[in-house]
This record gives C-alpha cells, sequence and structure tokens, in this order.
C-alpha cells in the first residue's frame, strides 16, 4: 500500500485530524498536544502538523501508563503553575 496515497501532507507529518484518529481522540486534544510542546508540531498557516514520530511517542507513553495518575511531564512542570515550587 502507498502510504503517501493515504497521507498526502508527507510520512513525517499528519493533520490534527489524522492524529486524533490514531490517538482516538479530537482534533482540538491534538492541537493542544502541539501548542504545550508536547508534541513535536509546526504551525503551517491557520493549521497545525504533528511529527508522526512524536505522535507515536506520546501514544506509547500514554498506552504503557494505562489508568495510573501519573503525570509523566511532572518534571518539567515543577516550579510552574499552581502549586509549584518556586
Amino acid at each position: 500500500m502507498n502510504k503517501q496515497a493515504s497521507n498526502p501532507i508527507g510520512k513525517d507529518w499528519l493533520t490534527t485530524k489524522q492524529g486524533a484518529r490514531l490517538l482516538g481522540c479530537s482534533a482540538s486534544y491534538v492541537r493542544k498536544l502541539a501548542i504545550s510542546g508536547m508534541v513535536v508540531a509546526v504551525h503551517a498557516g491557520r493549521d497545525w502538523l504533528v511529527a508522526y514520530d512524536s505522535l507515536m511517542a506520546y501514544k506509547a507513553e500514554i498506552d504503557r501508563l494505562g489508568n495510573a495518575k501519573h503525570n509523566p511531564w511532572r518534571e518539567r512542570q515543577d516550579g510552574h503553575g499552581r502549586g509549584g515550587k518556586a
């Protein structure tokens, strides 16, 4: 099967809608991941393009955590926002 036919942007980049289908979430959630820097993405005009490898790494980490109430990015958030240590 030709991957280019199913993804006209290229195999390395996905639209937020395509990313949402892979993750099983909404396109707006994928945009939030992109804006927050949780996945590698570029803002192309009014759209976001998400790096396939980055999205798959995010998915693997979330799948690994399962229902655990753990935030894998906690280290990056310490000292920022409510309850953070200054």
